[in-house]
């Protein structure tokens, strides 16, 4: 940690100078042990000069053993601090290549921006098999649209605008937005998931582009190539970079869960600044962070409503809570009309949520509509409040609709919900395990990446598990949420996006408008719930976009979670240097956890980034995707 708060004395990264040390070029290295911070500085010997650059990824001895490291920086002066350069070492081998300049010097801007590591976003830029050297760069022109006409018309000029925001329905084809990109030249596409990252090639390929996977094609990539990976693409070497894709950029696979939490559509954006293209974000359902960050664009109602699943919901509000148990009438008909049948239900242990016995609504917060549970600590005295699992406030045990002051407990857990369905069916019906399909007396084995296809090979046509079916089900024809207000009052701030987000993958799943999404709720005028009747993303964004600016959530406000071992250290730390900044503000959720707040993203980083890491383990994240309960 240098005296400014950067994590690595390195601005910019490249530093290149004419001098060499005794031994031969001197470079600085970051190596990939946790506890060094600095650049260390190396001589290179005669058998490496030319091979060595910045970015190569090589061994060198440190402390009576050797470890792996990457060059930062070349051609160092050796009168910077570091010692003689007799007094330095010489590197022990070339490993491979790596991460060219640009990307180096990105990496360092995401270790800035999340307050993170280096080391493990050299590791993400890097190839996973040994590459000795690349081929030339090689020249080709980009592809013209077959028609002659530019592709996507409704995109607009987006070639002229930093970012554009694409709000394409789920069950859209992506082939459009990919030939207007390919205009561009090699085109950089980050997906979600791998199966995204195959139907994208599949097209790109149609179109007669030269694309290649990430990582496997990072070499094929570094010569020039139109890259198509997962979230660590965004790193990708790609020396005549034309435009960036970001499918569906809200999902939740984009951004890194662990520390640091560098989301892939942030550093795409970065990264298109940086070289001057056009960034295009795809989303059925765009991010509040998105829609700030540049325009958005749409297709058409027309379009859209197509894209969108024929949404049925099932009122459970005049459903007895004691009595009427997990499945409604709308749902049985719904079962016994339909074919194939993916039923989703999200467990949740011990937790519960509640509802009025007089009138049948859920009860919910009053100021983020978050789920309530009641404080058992008063339940002796009769002063039982509600409190949120989202916001932590707290109120009465009273009825938002009605003022009863009746409420039963609905348990989300339900052991034998493929039972019931199946008794209702009078089918077969499956539920999805670590090991497999489960039915009646057999097993269907499952394989990493295996797509399930419903009533294929063994598989029943009906199945229930968790929302993980969605991303693992080849197709169907109706989708079941069993229970929707989990989702529409989960205890996470970004619960709203999340529960839309379902509904377009549901979409997606059943093919738009010939296929049926059913939402067993208690909540039908929710926003989400009239987003997804409505085909109409936007009724979601205004209130939500309130109601993250009355919690200090982003994008409203940038917080970091600081917990762990080292959490009460590192706040002893930074509490006096936050003493002098009226800008941030800290919250103690619990015992060894803290929530920091600011309006100004870059003084919070710079204030974090100041604080000395402690030596126990520190859970530090900025921004993340969840709050940890």
């Amino acid at each position: 940690m240098t005296s400014d708060g950067r994590l690595f004395d390195l601005e910019p990264v490249v530093q290149r100078h004419t001098t060499t040390g005794p031994g031969g070029p001197v470079v600085g290295v970051v190596v990939e042990v946790s506890r060094v911070e600095r650049v260390l500085w190396y001589t290179v010997p005669k058998r490496f000069v030319g091979r060595i650059d910045v970015g190569a990824q090589v061994r060198v001895p440190l402390g009576g053993r050797r470890v792996d490291g990457w060059v930062v920086d070349v051609d160092v002066d050796v009168g910077r601090p570091g010692g003689r350069g007799g007094d330095l070492k010489e590197i022990a081998r070339f490993r491979s290549l790596g991460p060219p300049a640009d990307i180096v010097d990105l990496c360092q801007w995401v270790a800035r921006h999340w307050v993170g590591r280096l080391p493990q976003l050299l590791a993400s830029a890097s190839p996973q098999r040994a590459v000795a050297a690349v081929a030339p760069v090689r020249a080709e022109r980009p592809v013209a649209p077959r028609s002659g006409a530019s592709s996507a018309p409704w995109l607009g000029a987006w070639r002229e605008r930093r970012v554009t925001i694409a709000r394409l329905p789920p069950a859209a084809p992506f082939g459009e937005v990919l030939s207007a990109a390919v205009e561009s030249g090699d085109v950089l596409v980050v997906c979600p998931s791998l199966h995204l990252v195959g139907a994208v090639l599949a097209d790109l390929r149609r179109l007669g582009v030269r694309a290649v996977r990430h990582p496997d094609g990072w070499a094929a990539a570094a010569a020039g190539a139109t890259v198509v990976g997962s979230r660590t693409a965004v790193f990708a070497p790609m020396p005549r970079l034309g435009a960036i894709v970001v499918v569906d950029e809200h999902d939740v696979r984009l951004q890194n869960e662990g520390s640091p939490t560098w989301n892939a559509r942030e550093v795409a954006i970065e990264r298109g600044r940086r070289c001057g293209v056009p960034v295009l974000l795809t989303s059925a359902t765009p991010s509040l962070e998105a829609l700030a960050a540049g325009e958005l664009r749409t297709p058409g109602r027309t379009v859209e409503r197509t894209g969108w699943a024929t949404v049925r919901v099932a009122d459970r509000r005049d459903d007895d809570i004691g009595r009427s148990g997990l499945l409604s009438e709308t749902f049985a008909e719904a079962l016994r009309s339909s074919r194939r049948v993916l039923c989703v239900l999200n467990r949740m242990g011990r937790a519960s949520m509640l509802g009025c016995r007089t009138c049948g609504s859920m009860l919910c917060c009053d100021l983020c509509e978050g789920w309530v549970t009641l404080d058992d600590a008063g339940l002796d005295t009769g002063t039982s409040r509600l409190r949120c699992h989202r916001c932590e406030a707290e109120r009465p045990v009273v009825c938002q609709s009605c003022g009863s002051t009746a409420v039963r407990s609905l348990r989300l857990g339900v052991d034998g919900a493929a039972s019931s369905i199946e008794a209702l069916a009078r089918r077969s019906v499956g539920t999805v395990t670590r090991q497999g399909i489960m039915g009646v007396g057999r097993q269907v084995l499952l394989t990493p990446g295996h797509r399930i296809r419903l009533g294929v090979g063994g598989c029943p046509e009906v199945l229930v598990g968790t929302e993980a079916l969605l991303h693992r089900v080849a197709e169907a024809d109706l989708v079941a949420f069993l229970e929707f207000d989990q989702e529409l009052l989960g205890a996470q701030y970004r619960s709203t996006e999340r529960a839309l987000s379902l509904l377009a993958d549901a979409s997606r799943l059943v093919g738009g408008r010939s296929g049926t999404v059913l939402v067993q709720t208690r909540l039908p005028n929710h926003e989400v719930v009239q987003a997804a009747l409505r085909s109409d993303p936007a009724l979601t964004s205004a209130p939500e976009a309130k109601r993250r600016a009355l919690l200090g959530f982003p994008p409203a406000q940038s917080l970091a979670v600081v917990g762990g071992a080292g959490g009460p250290e590192f706040m002893r730390r930074l509490l006096p240097i936050l003493e002098s900044e009226s800008g941030v503000t800290v919250d103690q959720r619990r015992d060894g956890e803290w929530l920091v707040r600011s309006r100004d993203r870059e003084l919070l980083v710079a204030m974090l980034g100041r604080v000395e890491r402690p030596a126990p383990a520190l859970r530090l994240w900025l921004d993340p995707i969840r709050l940890p309960r």
